[in-house]
C-alpha cells in the first residue's frame, strides 16, 4: 500500500546533500527508501534550486533537457547511480478540449503501476489528486489485457506541498486527476530491475488489465506490424523466427499479432502460441484476431 507522510518542518537541503542521502540506502528495500521522506520534503521546501534549473534552460533552450527520454512535463534534475535519479513534474488543469489528448500527455484518468519505487513530494502549487488501488497479494496477475484482477479502492489523497507518498514498485496502482492549478512534484525515482516488474493499464470498472504500458517492446510491435504490412516473405519468415525464438514474451506475441493481421487464416498462429512457454502469449490466443491496431495506446 502507499505509504502517505505529511510534514509541518520548514528546514531544507540542496540537491547534492540530499543525493548523498540515496547513496546510504539499500535500494532494494522499500521501507529505507521510505525513510528518505523526511530529506525529499526538505528538498521540497528548496526553492532556491528551481530558478536555477529555469534560467538554465532559458539561456540554452537549444540543448536544454536535449538527453531527457521521459515525458516532456517531467525533468531531470540529477542521475544518483545506475539506479536512481532525481526528477520534477509538472501537472497543469487542462484548458482545451478532450480531442487534444491532455489526459494522455499528464497521464490523467489511466489506472496504472510502477516497474520503479517512486518517492514523491508536493513542490509546488495545490497538487494533483490522486486516487490509490491494490491488487491483494494472493493474487498472481499474469499481465495479459483482458485479465480479471481482484482490484480494492483505497483512497484519495491530494499531493500538496509539505506531504510526500511512496508508491512501491510493482504493488501500488493510481489514477492522477487534474490539479486546480499549475503545481510540480518532485520524485526520486528507482529502478527495480530484479523484481521483473510488468507496467500495466488497468481498468477500474471492469477490473480487468487494459493492457501495457509504452516501452520498448511497444516500439518493436509497431515496426512488426509495418514489416508485416509489406507483404514480403523475407519479412514474414523473419518476424516467424522472432515469434518461435525471442527472449522477450511480448516481443514474440508482437511478432504473432503481426502475422495475424497480414493473414486470412490464424489457426496455424494460434497453435504455435499455445506452444508457447510464456503464460501471457498463452493467454493472448482469443485476441490474436484484433492484431496490433491499437498497439501504440494498450498493448
Amino acid at each position: 500500500m502507499a505509504q502517505i507522510f505529511d510534514f509541518d518542518q520548514s528546514a531544507t537541503t540542496t540537491i547534492d546533500e540530499f543525493c548523498k542521502e540515496v547513496g546510504h540506502i539499500n535500494l532494494d528495500n522499500e521501507n529505507e527508501i521510505a525513510a528518505l521522506a523526511p530529506e525529499l520534503n526538505k528538498l521540497a521546501n528548496n526553492q532556491a534550486w528551481m530558478e536555477d534549473f529555469i534560467l538554465c534552460g532559458l539561456t540554452e533552450p537549444e540543448i536544454f533537457q536535449a538527453d531527457n527520454i521521459y515525458s516532456a512535463q517531467s525533468y531531470m534534475l540529477k542521475a544518483i547511480n545506475e539506479r536512481a535519479f532525481l526528477r520534477f513534474a509538472i501537472w497543469a488543469p487542462k484548458i482545451f478540449d478532450d480531442n487534444l489528448g491532455e489526459d494522455n500527455f499528464y497521464s490523467y484518468q489511466t489506472a496504472h503501476n510502477h516497474d520503479f519505487s517512486l518517492l514523491t513530494a508536493g513542490y509546488l502549487g495545490e497538487g494533483y489528486s490522486t486516487s490509490l488501488f491494490e491488487i491483494p497479494d494472493h493474487q498472481n496477475v499474469i499481465g495479459y489485457p483482458g485479465e480479471d484482477i481482484d482490484l480494492h479502492f483505497l483512497d484519495q489523497v491530494t499531493l500538496s506541498p509539505r506531504r510526500v507518498i511512496l508508491y512501491e514498485a510493482g504493488k501500488d496502482i493510481h489514477i492522477q486527476h487534474e490539479p486546480q492549478s499549475l503545481s510540480v512534484s518532485l520524485n526520486l525515482v528507482v529502478a527495480q530491475p530484479q523484481m521483473d516488474i510488468r507496467q500495466l493499464y488497468y481498468d477500474i470498472d471492469s477490473k480487468k488489465v487494459a493492457g501495457f504500458v509504452a516501452n520498448e517492446d511497444i516500439k518493436r510491435g509497431i515496426f512488426f506490424r509495418f514489416s508485416a504490412a509489406m507483404q514480403s516473405q523475407a519479412c514474414q519468415n523473419s518476424l516467424n523466427e522472432i515469434a518461435l525464438s525471442h527472449g522477450c514474451e511480448l516481443t514474440r506475441l508482437y511478432a504473432f499479432k503481426a502475422m495475424a493481421e497480414g493473414s486470412s487464416c490464424t489457426e496455424h498462429l494460434k497453435e504455435m502460441m499455445a506452444a508457447d512457454p510464456s503464460k501471457i502469449v498463452k493467454s493472448s490466443i482469443h485476441e490474436l484476431n484484433n492484431g496490433v491496431r491499437e498497439l501504440s495506446v494498450w498493448g
